[in-house]
């Protein structure tokens, strides 16, 4: 009976292994600020326990451009945030696959006609 129960706990352990070391990916971000308003731009991961961890952040001025990562992170949970500074708009956030993304931060209209920005996806190539 003892080896049956060994036999189980060395097989769970392994496949907890297995999965620790095929859940994690690299992400990195090419953005463009293409709106009139300066942002800081973040790429961040939530946890599977809701914890949310800045892996890189960037300020943009308008017609800026910059690189975010690449940075390890848990595998298709990492995502772009964009917040206007200088105007009172929410952020913008989009979900990026493991590998290089290209985005743009583009210029919207919120409602009641407040300005905003918003993400436009340009390019993914997971890896």
């Amino acid at each position: 009976m003892q080896v049956g129960s060994r036999a189980v706990r060395i097989g769970l352990l392994g496949m907890l292994v297995a999965l620790a070391a095929g859940c994690s990916g690299t992400f990195s971000a090419n953005v463009a600020n293409q709106s009139p308003h300066p942002v800081r731009v973040d790429l961040v991961y939530t946890s599977w326990y809701g914890g949310t961890k800045v892996l890189d952040s960037k300020r943009l001025a308008p017609g800026d451009a910059a690189v975010l990562g690449p940075a390890k992170a848990p595998r298709s949970v990492a995502r772009l945030f964009a917040q206007p500074e200088g105007i009172a708009a929410p952020r913008a956030s989009v979900n990026i696959p493991s590998g290089q993304t290209t985005a743009h931060v583009i210029p919207v209209m919120l409602p009641r006609g407040f300005a905003g920005v918003d993400w436009r996806l340009i390019d993914k190539n997971p890896n």
